[in-house]
């Protein structure tokens, strides 16, 4: 199969379900889960692929982000659509059995409270008082990390492909490259800007003391390239999620906090404080406001509910 024909099939699908009288929510929730994997296939795939290979790829990638509701009903409608493909003998295979539903877990992701951030940040800024020689990089690299994940809502896997030239100071603007290696620009906050600005000066003074510590990349690997024999390679995201966990556990912290969790602090206090949703979704990289709207619905206190409740009028 390739990029046209699956194109074609989603849209005879449609027909489909429209000529069977389903309801037009399901045409309509069904059509926007395969709008989803349409938008895979064509930014994983070039030519021929294998259908059945696709599908359940593209279901590994779902975004994290994504409410096990969510999740269960584009497996649904991927369902559905692999059987009618097997019925139509666009594919030798029902493959849809295998295409299981995820347990819906309700359990409410960890957020810190403001005075929690304060309690994280005051101890990574304290470690990098107390560092030397080249540990002071370190230190300085765990600070700014955080701050920049704080302030800019970047997935870890994002986080690590920033480069000192993605960030302009001058418009206050940072380059993102996102899922599909799509890009994004999120606005630089005066607190970050200033953060970036403490740990570029902390990089040259290591520079000039002949500490190895510059790079291209944000935040480095320690690992030196083979290639090359320097220490040109981005940090790994398995890396940013290890120097979170260490450092609000070592903050005193007890709650579960990953690097992802930083993500839905942003998000959280965004949406408390009436950010615009738009905007939001395009700080976030989500495709559409449903998705932002779907995933922080929980976060929409009765509070403000109350207060829009209030602009209703008849």
């Amino acid at each position: 199969m390739d990029y046209i024909i699956l194109k074609e099939q989603v849209q005879k699908f449609r027909r489909n379900m429209e000529a069977e009288r389903k309801s037009p929510n399901t045409v309509s929730t069904y059509n926007v889960a395969l709008n989803g994997l349409l938008e895979y296939a064509a930014e994983n795939t070039e030519g021929d692929f294998e259908f059945k290979e696709l599908v359940f790829d593209y279901i590994d990638n779902l975004s994290a982000d994504l409410k096990p509701s969510s999740i269960n009903i584009k497996r649904s409608a991927i369902r559905s659509f692999v059987t009618f493909l097997k019925e139509r003998g666009a594919i030798d295979e029902d493959f849809s059995s295998y295409i299981k539903s995820i347990r819906n877990n309700k359990k409410k992701k960890d957020i810190l409270e403001p005075k929690e951030i304060k309690q994280l940040l005051n101890h990574l800024s304290n470690e990098l008082k107390e560092a030397s020689g080249y540990n002071v990089y370190h230190k300085a690299r765990n600070l700014t990390m955080v701050v920049f994940m704080l302030y800019t809502a970047t997935r870890r896997g994002e986080v690590v492909k920033v480069k000192f030239s993605d960030i302009d100071f001058i418009n206050n603007e940072i380059k993102v490259l996102g899922k599909g290696d799509k890009e994004r620009i999120i606005p630089l906050k005066a607190e970050l800007k200033e953060s970036l600005y403490n740990f570029r000066d902390i990089i040259e003074k290591l520079h000039i003391a002949d500490y190895n510590v510059k790079s291209d990349y944000l935040f480095r690997s320690e690992r030196v390239n083979p290639a090359t024999q320097e220490k040109d390679s981005p940090m790994t995201p398995r890396n940013v999620l290890l120097i979170v966990k260490k450092a609000c556990k070592k903050a005193g912290i007890e709650k579960n906090i990953t690097a992802h969790s930083l993500r839905h602090i942003f998000a959280s206090y965004a949406i408390q404080n009436n950010m615009n949703i738009r905007a939001l979704s395009d700080i976030l990289g989500h495709s559409s406001t449903s998705i932002t709207l779907d995933i922080y619905s929980h976060i929409i206190s009765n509070e403000i509910k109350q207060s829009e409740m209030g602009k209703l009028e008849y």
